[in-house]
């Protein structure tokens, strides 16, 4: 059997893992697709286990080709480790120390928030907040966060609030034109893919969560047939918005093998960088994951600043000039950094996701919590694919600018409400 039917084989025994294990969680623990575990899995289940499938059966010729099979051994040992991080413990000690939030926000915070976030597209939007050169990337992290949670507001009027049909008008007027500026000039899907799954996520998890069976199911079949058809359209039009190059049809061929392309060149690329660490890019242990929690500071002050895990491997395929970037899996990215300890790594990464899901749950009626969450689902999914540093600092940036205007509007109106950590449980579990 030659390394890339064993891929094949692998990927498929490990997609019906994931499925598998997606299903014991919602079944075991009454949990819900739009829980953290269930996130996690689906994003594992996409960006490793196909992606493995797809590349055994697409790309017989691709640049990783002595450590084929050594990839393939981190891949499964790194599964294992992960699901005994995920079910080793409650997650008590990650929940605990995730701060608490407001349960809501009132009508009167929601515009504080409305006309500070409004206020900073505006300056941005005439120069004066605008920055270039090394400072450029903050800055447009700064006013996307702005945007976000601009949109975070609209939503929770929309969906939320009785009555306020003055506010509601103005809060879809406010959402429609943050999609069209989002839409006109980010390369990235994910913020847009953010807005529309905050959106649907907010409606199933407030609105519809306890009907039917039936009515649940066509909803999230409604959910899913959107989100890919959004993903193909976003993805056949981005090129001619950013750059001016000729639009693809939604529905082409060449969009859907592009689509298919953005699976399996993760895997593809860390293939490869499993095979060129340490002879050609050396470990670099664990330096790479600190640059997401430092992405506050710009590199025109801090020359020397760590820099992210797949930075050197895009410069070596495809050049000082490639205009993005290119994850290499979350696994690669453990490999390069902590070399054959790489599975530890995602035993630790299992540890978080089950306290982050147990800080949710116990925060069932936290909308404020849950729509924090939603904001993030696309780029947790996609922690899997790899480029810590651009997912986990993008999330970083867009949580403390929504979290920390929140809380701050919280308690100037003296409405900082908290909830109890006893008060929740999960069905069947007591805790102490």
């Amino acid at each position: 059997m030659n390394t890339d039917t064993l891929l094949i084989w692998v990927g498929i025994a490990l997609t019906l893992y994931g499925i598998v294990m997606l299903l014991f969680y919602l079944r075991k623990e009454n949990g819900s697709m739009l829980d953290v575990i269930s996130i996690s899995w689906a994003g594992y289940i996409l960006y490793i286990a196909l992606a493995m499938t797809a590349t055994g059966f697409f790309l017989p010729i691709r640049l990783g080709i002595a450590s084929r099979g050594l990839t393939v051994a981190i891949m499964v040992l790194s599964t294992i480790l992960y699901t005994i991080g995920l079910y080793a413990g409650k997650g008590k000690f990650v929940c605990k120390i995730i701060p608490r939030l407001p349960l809501t926000l009132n009508k009167t915070q929601t515009w504080l928030i409305w006309f500070v976030c409004m206020a900073i597209a505006i300056l941005f939007m005439f120069g004066i907040l605008r920055t270039t050169g090394a400072y450029s990337g903050a800055g447009g992290m700064f006013v996307e966060a702005a945007l976000s949670a601009l949109g975070m507001v609209s939503i929770l009027v929309l969906f939320s609030y009785r009555g306020s049909y003055f506010s509601k008008f103005i809060m879809l007027i406010t959402y429609v034109l943050i999609i069209y500026v989002l839409y006109l000039f980010t390369w990235s899907r994910r913020p847009l893919m953010g807005f529309f799954i905050t959106a649907t996520a907010f409606i199933y998890r407030f609105r519809l969560s306890w009907k039917s069976l039936g009515t649940r199911s066509i909803f999230i079949s409604m959910i899913i047939v959107g989100g890919t058809v959004l993903l193909l359209f976003l993805g056949a039009t981005r090129g001619e918005r950013i750059y001016g190059v000729a639009r693809k049809t939604t529905f082409s061929q060449e969009n859907l093998m592009t689509f298919t392309g953005g699976i399996t060149v993760n895997y593809e690329m860390g293939e490869y960088l499993v095979d060129i660490v340490p002879e050609r890019i050396g470990y670099m242990y664990g330096k790479a994951f600190l640059t997401p929690f430092l992405i506050f500071i710009p590199r025109a002050i801090w020359k020397s600043k760590p820099v992210a895990s797949d930075l050197r491997i895009n410069e070596i395929v495809f050049g000082l000039d490639y205009k993005t970037n290119t994850g290499v899996t979350i696994v690669a990215e453990m490999y390069q950094n902590f070399g054959i300890f790489a599975p530890l790594g995602m035993f630790f990464i299992g540890k978080f996701v089950r306290g982050y899901n147990r800080y949710l749950r116990k925060n069932s009626a936290n909308i404020v919590a849950w729509i924090a969450w939603f904001l993030i689902i696309p780029d947790f999914a996609t922690e899997w694919r790899g480029g810590f540093t651009s997912m986990t600092g993008s999330i970083i940036v867009r949580l403390s600018f929504f979290l920390s205007i929140t809380w701050l509007s919280a308690k100037i109106f003296n409405t900082h409400q908290q909830v109890d950590y006893d008060e929740f449980y999960y069905e069947g579990e007591q805790l102490s």
